[in-house]
């Protein structure tokens, strides 16, 4: 137990993505075949020759080798990844073949306060430097979707579907503005990659063991180039489909609450507050169509390239959570607080002294959560219970059964023209254009169920354990009459009841064009001058976002007509879920391991699951005042299959239009010393105006209750919603940069560079859509069962929503390497760098007024995006490569990379409370950041990669190891009210290659193959002590494949 608690800090979010994602993968289609044409033609299925004794690299060497000359000859910090070293990772996702590159590391979970609750199954996003703040481009161009970000989740593109990827660390002035944390730049492929005609067909397997499925992929794809009189001519086209079915299993524990040892005594002991099981099966489907057509002049001074993809995602979640989470509803402040959660006699415990808050602060009547109690002891073996529904009959904790079916698809098709002219020896030309447009849909479906059962539990987040103990003879109030159970089986119908169900809808489209014009003038090159080059561009995104829900509401409430029995439903509707094998097995024991949950079928199909409601005469069903649908308290966003998106959800659209110039001006100069130097200097301006749609929507109190106690609360949130239309704001930015290289002989550089940069808010942060809702206090009478409400009187007014009103994140960029390559494959760096952000965006609250319902000032306090952060990160990278030429034999046939990234982070924490007029005392407790942790959300100080090489003839191999040490995830969780820190973890993964022949290669990836849990801990305590929050087990990952080209 005592191996839980650490001390730390940490938070979690999540992101995400999909629609562009794909977009990358089209373009890349083809690249296990082809390597960029300016770096080499050299392919993975090559390999190393000698040629008089010398070693000539190809085939992984040669992808290294070609990284290391670009890092060489780049005007700024860059690293790279070509088509063949991509390919030859052993990684199934490019997130994580980025994993591979100093200071970048990929995101598994999202950052966020209730955000990132499962982690990704291919990876999510990267992150450079420990920093979010990354652009994503196709060829130098914006990233597009319709889920309303601007950068691209690579977890979901296959590595075998890129030609190449560059991360630049730092910014010249020709760089598009965006990445403060840097700019991942995807080089898709052409027909001129390739001399002559060229076909290639691959299918491939992936195994996932927790799951226990095979999933295909397969890809074929076409090329020639032809000569003319009028020049020549290039075409490809492909097509690929890819699926992968995956399962994650998530171990939850609750806040650690203060519980008496017994009744009424002073002394407290820290009780874990609940745990949730999760599962979440993922299917995953992606087809991606893409044609290239070129052309160029006999003399190749003029050069157009024409490209159209189309990418289609679905998406398709089912998650099984059982769960129990007392919230501040079970709390009674006082010395000795009170709690409905409670221990039974005959518990062990361990020595353990911190002061921990009473609660979550969820449901929290009288905002007391955040006071702190000292505890004695932890808890290590007992029984668990929780009293909050004993008034209905029930006894034991109230455990949740959550099935949760979720769909998203999308669809993005993306044209592009590219024309490069050289006019004269001298003068460059370069016009480049294109258009996307995207389509983003989700459906989410919940339906909960409900049963009572005491418990154990053993909280080690490697080996958890918990044995849940129903009640024989469980009397409960029903819709039928009270009745007693024969059985403490909890997967007796009889044992479980239906509860409530949930819906929640996105329907977003979007376009985007884009047009720049480049021009380059060299000179003579007598000078310390090289070249001057000036250009422009132009960008407009339209995109319009609808959403609805998440539309909770009970189906079947105790207080309203009693629980509903699902042995009583006469149209079934559920399903066994046995949790024998969670977690890999021997998790949950005991005799009750079987529960029961919605069937997941019914919540696949949105209709069905309407249907079968309404078909429950004991629901209550009908159609209201309104004129909708109702089932109990719950009233479908969907009729007809038309969601009332217009009266009952939030439609909002945003236009942003960007401008951008530039000018660079390139310099260098030879030394007679053998030295040189060479460099740019450039600015860069960008200005953006913003308009859209908008407004607040006033969500309606309907109780009755409600309108008797807090008449003018009601009338207040009964207004007209109101709307908004024009100009939300205008921006600019003067973005100067500064690169140098000092070559200090042929092996051996000096680099520094600086830059300003900026990251705009997502355009789905902008968004001026936002809804009101009141925050209630409850003054029940419990003498009585069931309880009597006395009182009801206004907390807060709290808007949600967007923030039109953000600024762009601003940084400057310092950066200064030494770079060591030495033969003809290896190399050495050392890089340091610093950036000093500010105008970080992070979700807080703030007061933003008052207004006095029903005799009460309350605050009106905004949740969302607020500009509100400021941060200083610095640190350096080493890099090593090593190919052992000199070695006998075999040993000849081996290489290493390594590399170690540091970072450290000063930031300031979120506001605590919010606190209008300053005068110490809270406005609200709505969101409260416990215990002032000022890390930077996802940064881990350490970060380190170790890969193994060997190649010769016909065979390839590679082991690699990618680590990253514990970073906040979070600074308020929603479930523990606490900052969560995600720990320390490693993943080895290998690949392995065989050519038969020139046409034939089999080949065989690995991904975790430690079967590396993904866990992470709560901090409780002011002086950073921890306790375990969640553990993640994701399948482990064989994919083998053949490939066939000619």
């Amino acid at each position: 137990m005592n191996s839980n608690i650490n001390a730390s800090v940490e938070r979690l979010n999540k992101l995400a993505l999909l629609g562009t994602t794909a977009l990358v993968a089209s373009f890349g289609l083809m690249s296990p075949v082809y390597a960029q044409e300016d770096t080499s033609s050299a392919t993975a299925e090559e390999t190393y020759v000698e040629e008089e004794g010398e070693v000539v690299a190809t085939g992984i060497r040669q992808a290294i080798k070609t990284a290391r000359d670009l890092k060489r000859n780049a005007d700024t910090a860059v690293d790279s990844i070509t088509a063949s070293d991509v390919g030859a990772l052993p990684d199934l996702s490019v997130a994580e073949a980025l994993a591979r590159v100093p200071g970048v590391v990929v995101q598994r979970f999202g950052l966020g306060g209730s955000q990132g609750d499962f982690p990704s199954p291919e990876g999510g996003g990267n992150l450079i430097r420990g920093l979010t703040l990354v652009r994503s481009e196709f060829n130098g161009r914006d990233a597009f979707s319709a889920n309303g970000g601007r950068s691209l989740d690579f977890g979901t593109v296959p590595p075998e579907l890129i030609g190449a990827v560059d991360v630049y660390k730092n910014a010249s002035a020709d760089l598009i503005q965006g990445g403060i944390g840097g700019t991942i730049n995807l080089r898709s492929l052409e027909p001129f990659d390739k001399t002559g005609s060229f076909m290639s067909a691959s299918i491939d397997g992936t195994y996932t063991d927790l799951r226990n499925e095979w999933s295909p992929d397969y890809s074929v794809i076409a090329s020639n180039r032809w000569d003319s009189t009028n020049g020549e001519f290039g075409l490809l086209a492909s097509f690929s489909s890819s699926e992968l079915q995956s399962d994650l299993h998530g171990f939850q524990v609750g806040q650690l609450l203060p519980i008496p040892v017994a009744a009424g005594s002073s002394e407290l002991i820290g009780v874990p507050g609940g745990f949730q099981l999760r599962t979440n099966e993922v299917d995953r489907g992606r087809d991606s169509y893409y044609v290239a057509g070129q052309w160029q002049n006999n003399d190749g001074t003029f050069k157009a390239t024409a490209k159209f993809a189309r990418i289609e995602n679905s998406v398709d979640q089912d998650e099984r959570t059982l769960e129990f989470f007392p919230d501040g509803e079970s709390f009674f402040p006082g010395n000795p607080p009170g709690n409905l959660t409670n221990i039974a006699p005959g518990f062990t415990t361990t020595p353990f002294s911190a002061d921990i808050p009473s609660c979550n602060g969820a449901n929290d009547p009288n905002f007391v959560c955040e006071n702190t109690y000292s505890i004695t002891g932890l808890y290590e073996t007992g029984v668990i219970s929780n009293n909050l529904r004993d008034w209905t009959g029930s006894n034991g904790a109230n455990f949740t059964n959550l099935a949760i079916h979720q769909k998203d698809r999308s669809v993005t098709d993306d044209m592009s023209l590219n024309i490069k002219w050289q006019p004269s020896e001298r003068l460059f030309i370069n016009i480049d254009a294109h258009k996307t447009t995207a389509e983003f849909t989700k459906e989410r479906l919940w339906g909960g169920t409900r049963f009572f059962s005491d418990f154990t539990i053993n909280p080690d987040l490697d080996n958890p354990q918990v044995e849940l103990i129903g009640a024989a003879s469980n009397p409960y109030l029903t819709r039928t009459g009270g009745q007693a159970s024969a059985t403490d089986a909890l997967n007796d119908p009889r044992n479980a009841y239906l509860l409530f169900s949930a819906d929640e809808f996105n329907d977003n489209e979007g376009d985007m064009y884009a047009v720049k014009a480049d021009v380059e003038y060299e000179f003579d090159g007598d000078g310390w001058f090289d070249s001057i080059e000036f250009g422009a561009r132009i960008a407009e995104r339209d995109q319009t976002n609808r959403s609805a829900g998440l539309n909770w509401a009970s189906v079947a409430a105790p207080w309203a007509g009693g629980y509903m029995p699902m042995a009583d439903l006469t149209q079934g509707g559920y399903e066994e879920v046995d949790f024998t094998d969670f977690f890999r097995g021997d998790t949950v024991v005991g005799n009750n391991t079987s529960v029961l949950f919605v069937d997941r079928a019914l919540l696949q199909n949105y209709d069905a699951w309407v249907s079968s409601l309404q078909g429950e005469a004991l629901l209550g069903t009908g159609v209201n005042a309104a004129g909708n649908p109702q089932i109990g308290d719950w009233q479908p966003l969907r009729v007809n299959g038309v969601v009332d998106y217009d009266n009952r959800g939030l439609i909002g659209s945003i236009q942003e239009k960007t401008q951008d110039f530039y000018a660079k001006l390139d310099f260098g100069n030879e030394f007679n010393n053998g030295m040189s130097i060479d460099g740019n200097v450039g600015i860069r301006y960008t200005s953006t105006d913003v308009k859209g749609t908008g407004g607040v929507d006033y969500i309606n109190i309907t109780g009755a209750n409600e309108a008797i106690f807090a008449p003018g609360t009601v009338a207040y949130f009964d207004q007209a919603d109101t709307q908004f239309d024009g100009e939300f704001n205008t921006t600019d930015y003067w973005l100067p940069s500064f690169n140098a290289k000092w070559n200090l002989n042929d092996e051996a550089l000096i680099r520094f560079g600086v830059s300003k940069g900026i990251t705009r808010p997502d355009v789905a942060q902008l968004r001026a859509d936002q809804v009101a809702v009141a925050n209630l206090g409850y003054d029940v009478d419990d003498s009585v069962v069931p309880g009597i409400i006395q009182a009801i009187t206004p907390q807060q007014i709290s808007i949600y929503g967007g923030n039109p009103n953000l600024e762009a994140i601003t940084s400057w960029n310092f950066d200064v390497s030494y770079e060591h390559y030495f033969g003809d494959d290896n190399s050495f760096t050392l890089s340091l760098f610093k950036k000093n952000i500010k105008n970080n965006i992070v979700y807080a609250s703030q007061t933003i007024g008052t207004e006095t319902l029903d005799g009460v000032e309350v605050p009106v306090v905004f949740n969302g995006d607020l500009n509100q952060d400021e941060a200083e990160i610095q640190g350096f990278e080493v890099a090593y490569t090593q190919f052992f030429d000199d070695l006998p034999g075999l040993f000849s046939n081996l290489g290493l990379q390594a590399n170690y990234t540091y970072i450290e982070a000063k930031t300031n924490p979120p506001a605590a409370i919010a606190d209008a007029n300053n005068d110490g005392i809270p406005d609200s407790f709505e969101r409260i950041y416990r215990f002032g942790v000022q890390d930077f959300l996802g940064l881990s100080d350490h970060s380190a990669n170790l890969i193994g090489i060997y190649q010769d003839e016909q065979f390839e191999f590679r082991l690699a190891y990618n680590w990253r040490s514990e970073y906040l995830s979070s600074y308020r969780d929603y479930v523990t009210g606490a900052p969560i820190i995600q720990e320390e973890r490693g993943y080895l993964d290998a690949s392995a290659k065989y050519d038969f022949n020139d046409n034939l290669q089999f080949r065989v990836q690995v991904a975790n193959i430690l079967d590396t849990k993904a866990k992470a801990s709560q901090q409780i305590s002011a002086d950073g002590q921890r306790f375990g929050r969640t553990s993640f087990v994701g399948d482990r990952r064989i994919r083998v494949g053949l490939r066939y080209q000619f």
